[in-house]
């Protein structure tokens, strides 16, 4: 088995790197290439040159319509007596076009399910998808475990193309939840900014993350350690 896809058949990303690196590794005409500004290139400059790291002419062409590597939860606090904005990232392995406003479900494991409007990242790899909650909305429950299910996202009569033209006309997922976050009463600080919810072939590891509670509430007490549960495949 080759380090790196080259084909619509085989389009994995340089087998070397972790799953949340692989997030800032796409596909261009030059081959696979490091995302302008990733921490991975050691230049913060995101008008700058992707780095390439494997030159591969027309790769973006040979691989087909893009595929969805990964989603990151981008939500690093929630107090539901305030509300807040959900929002998730889909990374993709080639950068996308949107027009239109697709849509992405979340499950949510007690109440009605949050559908999240596509919010930005047209032209990238990485499109971002967000819901705001208002202040105590019924909604939302304390430990409401929100998740991501397979065939989360659709076109919601847009559309998402490749730099080739090439468009998406059913996304899918895996058939597990990619990953799941508690929703809190209380400000939690999780002390990172995503979640990471990427899958990749074959099964995925179970994490737990430990959280602070810095506000009292919810059943816990002031900096009582919490859980979040994020999911297996």
């Amino acid at each position: 088995m080759g380090l790196w896809g080259a084909s619509d058949a085989t389009e994995d990303q340089p087998k070397h790197f972790t799953t949340e690196q692989k997030e800032d590794v796409v596909a261009n005409e030059h081959g696979w290439t490091v995302k302008a500004g990733s921490t991975m290139t050691g230049n913060d400059n995101t008008s700058a040159d992707p780095e390439i790291l494997v030159f591969i002419r027309g790769l973006d062409n040979k691989l087909g319509v893009g595929d969805i590597t990964g989603f990151d939860w981008n939500i690093s606090e929630f107090d539901k007596s305030d509300g807040g904005t959900l929002s998730v990232t889909a990374h993709f392995n080639e950068a996308q076009t949107v027009t239109g406003t697709p849509q992405l479900t979340v499950t949510n494991d007690t109440n009605s399910n949050h559908t999240l409007s596509y919010a930005s990242g047209s032209g990238t790899s990485a499109l971002t998808f967000t819901l705001a909650i208002g202040a105590a909305n019924a909604a939302t429950d304390a430990d409401d475990v929100l998740s991501l299910a397979a065939n989360c996202m659709s076109l919601n009569s847009g559309t998402i193309k490749d730099t080739s033209g090439d468009s998406v006309s059913a996304i899918t997922g895996p058939t597990a939840t990619t990953g799941s976050t508690t929703f809190p009463t209380a400000t939690e600080d999780h002390g990172n900014t995503t979640y990471d919810t990427a899958f990749a072939v074959g099964a995925v590891t179970a994490g737990i993350l430990t959280v602070d509670i810095t506000t009292a509430g919810s059943g816990y007490t002031d900096e009582e350690d919490a859980t979040i549960d994020l999911g297996t495949g």
